[in-house]
């Protein structure tokens, strides 16, 4: 019969019983790694509490109340990176305006890299009326650098505007870079205008302008045959001026090149790291 059988292998089943695994409760298990992930983005992209962005206000304020120390007003402006908020960059509009130019380019900075709409409503206020911009070619260097930062389509005619009413190194070199920062097939028409405008009217010149302006175009379409080539430049325009799409994304680019652009915008060299290619600013 069948049960003598069964009884005399127990012993046998015995060891492999012990040997398989649990099937009982044994207690909470270890959230996924990637959903840790997830909840982290989440808090990030719900930015900074009401009452951190009321602090960084007020700090600001008080930065900036009286006769305080340089170095006072630039720790609280380059504070107010960490907390990205609208009611921060407009508190900012002090330092844009302070009269030491140490202040001023460290609002210029933290203003650039501060993704919110208020941030580029300000520096475009400043760049519009502030004065010493006729003067301190720094000064409106990184003004440029700074909008540029945003990535705005709609500031692309800012790049071009008033080309030849200062040609100093930096600016002109803030200027073309500024407009392969905003990957937009307006950044090309406004590069293109500027190409135009260097070979056409008295005041270009070639040897400033076609490095930074080969650099811009790579960065925007990739790697291209044209080199410095202006007349293979406008001709490759005429062909796609009205179809040409230009990814959110960095394109395939030469690594001295690519190492060349990074330097100027003080962004990490390594791609595979995702950096977006901006720097930040809010890319409205």
């Amino acid at each position: 019969m069948w049960i003598p059988t069964l009884l005399a292998s127990l012993p046998l089943l015995a060891p492999l019983a012990l040997s398989a695994p649990p099937t009982a409760w044994v207690g909470p298990q270890p959230a996924p790694l990637f959903a840790l992930d997830d909840e982290d983005e989440d808090e990030e992209e719900q930015g900074p509490t009401k009452a951190e962005v009321e602090a960084m206000v007020e700090r600001i304020e008080e930065a900036f109340k009286g006769k305080t120390e340089v170095l006072v007003r630039v720790e609280a402006v380059r504070a107010a990176a960490a907390v990205p908020h609208d009611d921060v960059a407009k508190a900012l509009r002090d330092a844009l305006g302070d009269k030491e130019s140490e202040v001023t380019l460290a609002a210029l900075d933290v203003l650039g890299k501060m993704p919110v709409e208020e941030a580029l409503d300000e520096l475009l206020r400043f760049h519009k009326k502030d004065r010493r911009l006729k003067k301190d070619d720094e000064l409106l260097a990184e003004s440029f650098k700074a909008i540029a930062r945003h990535g705005d389509p709609d500031t692309a005619e800012l790049f071009t505007d008033n080309l030849f009413s200062n040609t100093s190194d930096v600016v002109v070199e803030a200027r073309i870079l500024g407009l392969g920062m905003i990957r937009d097939a307006v950044a090309v028409e406004g590069l293109m205008d500027v190409l135009k405008a260097t070979y056409g009217k008295k005041g270009g010149n070639q040897p400033k302008v076609m490095p930074h302006l080969v650099l811009s175009m790579t960065v925007l379409i990739g790697e291209h045959e044209n080199g410095s080539n202006k007349d293979k430049w406008v001709a490759w325009w005429n062909d796609n001026k009205r179809d040409l799409e230009i990814s959110a994304e960095l394109p395939e680019v030469p690594a001295q090149m690519l190492r060349k652009w990074q330097t100027y915008w003080g962004l990490e060299t390594d791609r595979e790291k995702g950096d977006d290619p901006r720097g930040g600013g809010s890319g409205r």
